[in-house]
């Protein structure tokens, strides 16, 4: 697990104001899953906190949680762990990262936010929510983390009368090397976050938290770096075709786009860096068989397929097969006539280090 590595994810199904949501809280709770999984974002549970709006049908406005004020507290508990983890080792300052995931309502103050409202927002609340920008730009300023990772599944459409709301904050600016952020949001500005109703239970979820959760979980994986973990450079453009190929079927005329932004020197990987199997070390293997009506040999270990290559000796009384074929219990089957088809008949062989003969 990544000890200086934290979260604060949100899930909001339930407006009493605006409007219910079907899959922002399953969202939300898939990716917390995901960023405290040791194969997936590795921060450690207790760092990590989950904030879902589970409102009864009869709940007001004003006693709607969580608001903004909550999800702030959220973050702000992870900035005072982090500065207690990095007390007497501010060497590791390069390895902290803070993700913040919001799954929700949303509105777009500015051409380059996108703000998660709260449960207790309305028409006439709209400065009850969560700015990624304000987040961008105080966490660049007061770097408390090296890595600042910002997903927001929300709509972005245009509210002008709404002000960013900044932190509560007042630290002063602290420069420690300038910060790495990546910011990925559902919808472009003006535009719309969209859930997809239709299909399987598991496929009724935001685009966007599909498309990320996909990606992350191995559709962005580099195929040219197979050790490598999932890579942001990458991420962005599965998202991206994710999104396309699966909404277009709705919004023939205009497929669902995400937006991002992704500032700083060098790459952010996702996940732990990955293991190649070895190849299997192969070793000689040649096969005699006496009946002359045999054309090929097939092999197979019960896991690998493959075919003994066939090497037909001229006018001698066997046929010669030969191949290399890793350790294990494989069978040989022999095809007859022309063109040739699997014979009842089955030879058993072990393929050991070293050579392997075996008469037929």
């Amino acid at each position: 697990m990544n000890a200086g590595h934290f979260a604060v994810v949100v899930g909001i199904n339930r407006y009493p104001d605006i409007g219910i949501l079907q899959h922002a809280q399953k969202d939300a709770a898939d990716f917390h899953a995901w960023v405290t999984s040791e194969s997936g974002g590795g921060v450690p549970p207790e760092q990590a906190f989950l904030i879902i709006a589970d409102l009864a049908p009869e709940t007001k406005r004003r006693d709607a949680q969580p608001t903004a004020a909550r999800i702030l507290n959220a973050l702000d508990e992870c900035i005072a762990n982090n500065t207690d983890y990095l007390k007497g080792r501010m060497a590791d300052w390069p390895t902290t990262r803070l993700y913040f995931f919001g799954a929700g309502h949303g509105i777009a103050p500015g051409p380059r936010d996108a703000a998660l409202l709260a449960a207790n927002a309305s028409t006439k609340y709209l400065n009850e929510h969560v700015s990624c920008a304000s987040l961008l730009d105080y966490f660049s300023r007061v770097q408390h983390f090296k890595e600042l990772i910002i997903f927001a599944d929300c709509c972005r459409t245009e509210e002008r009368l709404a002000t960013p709301a900044p932190p509560p904050w007042t630290d002063d600016s602290l420069n420690r090397g300038n910060v790495r952020k990546f910011f990925a949001v559902g919808a472009r500005f003006f535009q719309r976050s969209f859930e997809r109703l239709e299909g399987t239970p598991d496929e009724q979820r935001g685009y966007f938290t599909r498309a990320l959760l996909d990606g992350l979980n191995g559709e962005a994986l580099d195929s040219n770096d197979p050790t490598a973990p999932v890579k942001a450079s990458i991420l962005k453009g599965t998202i991206t075709e994710h999104m396309r190929r699966n909404s277009r079927a709705r919004y023939p005329l205009r497929p669902l786009e995400p937006d991002f932004l992704d500032e700083g020197v060098g790459e952010i990987y996702f996940g732990p860096a990955r293991t190649v199997p070895p190849i299997p070390t192969r070793y000689p293997v040649q096969i005699r068989v006496e009946d002359q009506t045999v054309r090929e040999l097939a092999a197979s270990d019960g896991k690998t397929n493959g075919a003994l290559v066939s090497m037909r000796w001229e006018n001698a009384p066997t046929s010669l097969f030969r191949s290399d074929l890793p350790v294990g219990l494989w069978e040989a089957i022999p095809l007859t006539g022309n063109p040739p088809t699997p014979s009842p008949r089955n030879w058993f062989f072990k393929v050991t280090e070293g050579t392997n003969d075996y008469n037929f």
